[in-house]
């Protein structure tokens, strides 16, 4: 797996200097403000306004592998249940709360947020951010960058802030610095969308549902909360093949008893050997679904 690790890490590293958890990010390049509504957003100066109407502004990047909407939308259809979804979770931005989305299409990657108030009108705003060839750290990085400029109401969705200047080479002691663990909470932020997951301290760690893994001889590499502490992600290395329909024996009922230890709300696992993450989502739904997904490497 440590070929996957390169490859995926390498960049997604370099960019969350800046850009994890929203940071504000620094920014050499000129940029330009737009506003529609009760939001403002900004966006590199080079790029260019393709669509401009009084509920809807979109651009696109001079080398035409981005493209950003920003849209007032009336709801018209879910914004979840598609086949191509492959990541979501709500999370707080500027004080309001939103829908973060990753949709993988044949050509296309979209990351978008999705705010839950609506205007006089029943509108949401819809932030997104669309890819065509571009790897993933560096459009989740871009889109991070943003959505670092997204402002509601007049409210930033990062205070502005001086930004400590890089490292001058920030690789030259990689090896020394980047642990393990670090991998596995800079992918677990990748893909939970926030950027604010963080490790918890094993050695003092008391929870019901450390005591269902371990009961299962599952052994517990790191435990993190994300999405503002109320998502948890368990890194394990699990017994059995998740992807195997014969194990189900195993695994199904120790899903639902994490679900149950964990106070019945959503978590996830991730197996640290394979790079696999297992979604197990079951509140407010009559019984619970599980998405596994596996980090694409090279």
């Amino acid at each position: 797996m440590e070929g996957k690790m390169r490859v995926i890490l390498r960049n997604l590293f370099a960019i969350l200097i800046a850009a994890l958890a929203l940071g504000a990010p620094a920014r050499a390049e000129e940029w330009r403000s737009y506003s529609l509504g009760a939001y403002g957003f900004g966006a590199p100066a080079d790029w260019a306004v393709t669509a401009r109407r009084a509920d809807e502004i979109d651009l696109a990047s001079p080398d035409g592998r981005y493209q950003l909407w920003a849209r007032l939308w009336l709801p018209d259809e879910p914004l979840l249940g598609y086949d191509d979804i492959v990541a979501h979770g709500p999370l707080t931005i500027a004080g309001q709360g939103a829908l973060f989305i990753h949709t993988e299409g044949p050509t296309e990657r979209f990351l978008q947020y999705a705010f839950d108030r609506k205007d006089a009108k029943g509108r949401q705003f819809l932030f997104q951010l669309i890819g065509q060839g571009a790897p993933l750290a560096e459009h989740q990085a871009l889109f991070q960058r943003l959505g670092a400029e997204l402002v509601v109401d007049g409210v930033r969705a990062v205070p502005a802030a001086a930004t400590p200047a890089p490292a001058a080479d920030p690789w030259a002691a990689e090896d020394a610095q980047h642990t393990e663990l670090d991998d596995w909470i800079a992918i677990a932020n990748m893909r939970y969308g926030a950027g604010d997951c963080q490790p918890l301290d094993l050695a003092s760690w008391s929870h019901p549902t450390r005591a269902v893994m371990e009961a299962r001889g599952i052994a517990i590499r790191f435990v993190a909360l994300c999405r503002g502490r109320t998502f948890p992600v368990f890194g394990v290395e699990l017994p059995y093949d998740a992807h195997l329909a014969g194990n189900d024996s195993f695994f199904l009922p120790f899903y639902d008893a994490m679900f149950r230890a964990n106070g019945k709300w959503d978590f996830a696992l991730f197996s640290t050997p394979d790079w696999l993450f297992i979604d197990v989502r079951g509140r407010g739904r009559p019984s619970l679904e599980i998405e596994l997904y596996d980090v694409p490497g090279d």
